[in-house]
């Protein structure tokens, strides 16, 4: 993102949140979404922490994207700043055209990150519920959710991602005894997560040392060996295990998309899943199914980690490996063990579920068991300006459209997406917010009220 970028998302987030700057007819007409009549506006997004990085790439592509002919700005301020020149339709470079990507040169601002199911409620608040900013559109990594969301929002599926459990293999230099589990079943998440599977040991029956049970005495007195699959008098799991190894579990926040999509993808392998309440201490400290923020293994205290248990988006997971430059030395992208919080001498990894690990082939071919799209929700009759970056996002025409620095669009906006960890979608038919069948590289959704 350039200066002049950064510079109007700042701007945009401050007026929208502190509500009372919003004083000026004039600056209040540059904010939000409107039709493409040559006033250059700043639409805002909100939602989303799986999406946000990305969203900001995709956002730079478009704001910097070739637009209108401005008119002169000179040292005397005039309501014209920025505007396109009416009717003026250059001829050179040919590329500036009143009919190219960003029209405008309108901007688009993220909010800091509050969750998917967060930013859908607030695109169908903000502007009503007094309070609550108006949302030009919403990032979210679940779809929408039959009721309000679907009758009254559209969703532009643009990218695929998938989820999967998450531990510790190393903890300030000492391997976890767990390190070496690398795939779990449906049910046995489900398990973990409903409660019946409290205990590292249980996941791991076969382990020469989670594994080994404890002896007990029958009524008799006789002392007898306790082996996997003998059973054992014990209410108490702690009492089964020569080496017991509590698990303590750890869920994203409230109206998180990548904690909904988890619970469904669980569901199937046990029905009987339900999400856990968290469990405090009398202190309100967090014993178990403790929430932190999704995606982000920083939040699980140390004391916690050798036991945690956790999931994650695999694109999240690769692109915090590959942000703090750790691919040289533990992590590149598409493996399974690498180090999210940074931290030294630690590491971590993503499991496989049943065998399959999760990977961008797996995701898009629907291999790997939890799997999502990626969406850029929409009111039911969007503005002109918000068709157009949606347009941006999907359109095949992007395959020749040329960014701010001359090339085609199209390979940029998916390296956008790979560069976070995210699959983009094949071009296909679809029928797009105006249900017009074309090709697209977005998989469509309109609301239906």
């Amino acid at each position: 993102m350039n200066l002049f970028s950064k510079r109007q998302a700042k701007i945009a987030g401050a007026i929208l949140v502190a509500g009372a700057l919003v004083a000026s007819p004039a600056i209040a007409e540059l904010i939000g979404d409107g039709a493409l009549d040559g006033t250059p506006r700043v639409m805002l997004s909100g939602g989303s922490d799986t999406t946000y990085a990305a969203q900001v790439k995709l956002n730079t592509l478009y704001n910097e994207a070739p637009g209108c002919f401005q008119t002169v700005i000179s040292g005397v301020a005039t309501a014209d700043f920025g505007k396109c020149l009416s009717g003026k339709t250059p001829t050179t470079p040919p590329a500036l055209s009143d009919s190219v990507v960003n029209p405008q040169h309108d901007t688009v601002a993220e909010l800091y990150p509050i969750g998917s199911g967060n930013g859908i409620k607030q695109l169908l608040d903000g502007g009503v519920t007094p309070g609550v900013p108006a949302l030009s559109f919403a990032r979210s990594s679940r779809a929408l959710a039959a009721g309000n969301e679907t009758k009254y929002l559209n969703s532009s599926a643009f990218a695929a991602d998938g989820i999967s459990w998450f531990h510790f293999t190393k903890v300030a230099n000492k391997a976890t005894v767990h390190a070496k589990l690398n795939t779990l079943t449906l049910a046995q998440l489900a398990g973990v997560y409903k409660g019946s599977i409290k205990s590292w040991n249980e996941l791991m029956p076969d382990d020469n040392v989670l594994g080994v049970m404890n002896a007990y005495k029958d009524s008799n007195g006789k002392s007898i060996a306790v082996g996997k699959n003998n059973g054992n008098p014990e209410t108490d799991p702690s009492k089964k295990y020569k080496t017991y190894v509590a698990i303590k579990v750890f869920m994203a926040q409230d109206g998180s998309g990548t904690r909904s999509t988890w619970d469904a993808g669980v569901k199937a392998g046990d029905s009987t899943y339900a999400a856990a309440a968290q469990v405090n201490d009398a202190n309100g400290n967090c014993l178990n199914y403790c929430r932190i923020f999704e995606n982000n293994a920083a939040l699980i205290p140390a004391a916690d980690a050798p036991t945690a248990f956790y999931y994650f988006s695999y694109g999240r997971y690769t692109q915090r490996n590959t942000d703090l430059k750790l691919a040289a030395a533990v992590y590149k992208p598409g493996a399974m063990v690498g180090n999210s919080t940074g931290q030294t001498n630690w590491a971590d990894s993503l499991g496989q579920i049943a065998g399959t690990d999760v990977t961008p082939t797996t995701i898009l071919n629907k291999t790997f068991p939890i799997n999502r799209f990626l969406y850029l929700i929409t009111k039911q009759n969007p503005a002109a300006t918000v068709k157009n970056y949606v347009n941006f996002l999907c359109s095949a025409s992007m395959d020749t459209a040329k960014g701010a620095n001359g090339l085609a669009l199209r390979p940029q906006i998916e390296a956008a997406l790979k560069a976070e960890g995210f699959v983009p979608l094949t071009k296909g038919v679809d029928g797009g917010l105006d249900n017009n069948p074309a090709q697209s590289y977005c998989r469509t959704t309109v609301a239906t009220g």
